[in-house]
């Protein structure tokens, strides 16, 4: 089981959407400056989701992207779903494949796959993209803390390269 690059591009679109969503529609120019993504790619991905019906756009010189319905009702493994298909650990219980294995009656690895498999299923469909946004907004906090030096330990210890640095907080 891997989620791809399309499907990690996939959870910030949408995040990106739901955190700018006064400004509906959203442009695809700015996710893509945003999140630092081709505008090309962009519009690919969200042809996806919105296949998926996660997304909606808008053409036309004011048109852009937005979410279908509120980012509260919006679950992580929808979107996850929509690139990538349904999540499966193993080749032999994914859906619509005919396993070659001559062990599939008797086999109790393959009752280990499936219940890892519904475990992710159950963990992604358990959070929301309003999740996800709550969180992103106490990041977005805590990364725009400024370092202000205690002359206290400076004069202890001298100045210290690592935290000379106070680029890093912003």
């Amino acid at each position: 089981m891997h989620i791809s690059v399309g499907g990690h591009h996939a959870l910030r679109i949408m995040l990106d959407l739901a955190l700018h969503s006064d400004e509906t529609p959203v442009l695809r120019q700015k996710i893509s400056e945003r999140q630092g993504i081709s505008p090309d790619y962009i519009a690919q991905i969200c042809g996806r989701l919105n296949k998926g019906g996660l997304l909606k756009s808008t053409m036309g010189p004011e048109g852009g992207y937005g979410l279908s319905r509120p980012a509260s009702e919006i679950k992580i493994g929808e979107i996850i779903c929509a690139i990538e298909g349904p999540l499966r650990t193993s080749y032999c219980i994914a859906p619509g494949k005919n396993s070659s294995c001559t062990h599939k009656e008797t086999c109790t690895a393959q009752q280990l796959w499936l219940q890892l498999s519904q475990v992710i299923d159950s963990y992604l469909n358990g959070i929301t993209l309003q999740d996800l946004c709550d969180k992103s907004e106490k990041l977005d906090h805590i990364v725009s803390f400024e370092y202000t030096p205690n002359p206290f330990f400076e004069r202890l210890a001298g100045p210290s390269p690592a935290l000379d640095n106070t680029e890093a907080f912003h």
